[in-house]
């Protein structure tokens, strides 16, 4: 007994003894700290701006304009949105001009304000060419040779050409009975010499009209109709056929003139312009081209069709004969190239688009 006791005890502490040699078990191993969360993306920015554009012409100067500011919006996901302000309801073309100039309003789809800086008259030169074709190449976005011309001229005035929507080529509308005799030379001039005509305040145009041989009357383009209805003028030059149908209860002609496109420009702030993205800036020419696209294309292949659309509601269109278009055109490049280039845009630039336009 006192044998099995003292063996007992032996065992007892052998397994002290080797419970007190062993090594600890290891503590186990901390969790992995967790991954820090992604940054979240940077916001794009959001812009809320102004477009502005003087006429009334519904389907291509409106239809440009609604375009362009709806795809700059469906491109940028809504970021771009863009408030359209159609006919004069902020001031006619000259104070839209003005307004982007100085960056109270942010775009415009119109022509060039020439009393900015007298080189821009070089936009409204007249017969430079008379077809589609050679239009593009002078007016059409990226690469018109006249958008080159007048591009340092407008960043100067703080203004960017996106792009050029074309109307249609200038003619002149006409109330009833008083076309000039559009089949003789002499009885042109002779006739239109006791008509006066409104011209835009843009000297070359009042220059054309001379050469044309009309009296000429100067005056902002909201006064017009007024101005048609009244009698102190009794015709007009500076748009296409189809400004002149929506006045067709007062006019009843429109003479054929194709002495330049109605180049209707879309333009934005410079500045504005430069505080873009270049990805906002692509947004914008992508929205600019397309509008162009749908305005040309309206206007060439809608020339036809509105030329039956006069002739249904008895609206005539005038085709002068080849003679006397050809004094017309004599007269313009004496009188109103050469004034160009002494009073207006300058010798060197004068030189310039004399060698595009040939």
């Amino acid at each position: 007994m006192t044998k099995k006791i003292l063996l007992i005890s032996l065992a007892l502490l052998l397994i002290l003894g080797l419970a007190a040699c062993a090594k600890p078990a290891p503590a186990p191993a901390p969790a992995p700290a967790p991954a820090p969360a992604p940054a979240p993306a940077p916001t794009k920015p959001t812009y809320e701006w102004r477009a502005a554009q003087c006429s009334e012409e519904k389907e291509i100067r409106m239809g440009s304009l609604d375009l362009f500011s709806k795809v700059a919006g469906e491109k940028s996901d809504g970021r771009i949105k863009i408030t359209n302000y159609h006919g004069s309801v902020l001031g006619d073309w000259t104070v839209v001009n003005e307004m982007v100039s100085e960056g109270s309003l942010d775009i415009m789809l119109e022509g060039l304000y020439p009393a900015l800086d007298e080189r821009l008259n070089a936009e409204y030169l007249n017969y430079l060419f008379s077809d589609w074709d050679s239009a593009r190449a002078a007016f059409w976005e990226p690469g018109g040779w006249m958008n080159k011309v007048l591009e340092p001229i407008l960043a100067e005035l703080h203004m960017k050409r996106l792009s050029v929507v074309n109307p249609g080529f200038v003619g002149i509308g006409m109330k009833p009975g008083k076309v000039p005799n559009p089949n003789n030379v002499d009885a042109w001039f002779a006739e239109a010499g006791k008509i006066k005509i409104r011209c835009e305040p843009a000297k070359l145009m009042e220059k054309v009209a001379e050469a044309m041989g009309f009296k000429v009357e100067v005056m902002p383009y909201s006064e017009l109709y007024t101005a048609l209805q009244t009698g102190v003028v009794e015709g007009w030059i500076g748009g296409g056929l189809p400004d002149s149908l929506i006045w067709d209860d007062i006019l009843d002609h429109f003479i054929v003139m194709r002495d330049r496109i109605d180049s209707e420009n879309f333009v934005i702030n410079l500045d504005l312009w430069n505080s873009l993205s270049k990805e906002d800036q692509d947004i914008v020419l992508a929205a600019a081209y397309e509008a162009q696209e749908y305005g040309w294309t309206t206007a060439e292949q809608g020339e036809k069709r509105f030329e039956d659309e006069a002739k249904e509601i008895g609206f005539e269109v005038v085709n002068l004969a080849p003679e006397v278009m050809e004094e017309i055109i004599k007269r313009d490049h004496e009188i109103e190239w050469t004034f160009a280039e002494k009073e207006l845009v300058g010798k060197e630039l004068m030189d310039t688009i004399r060698a595009y336009a040939e």
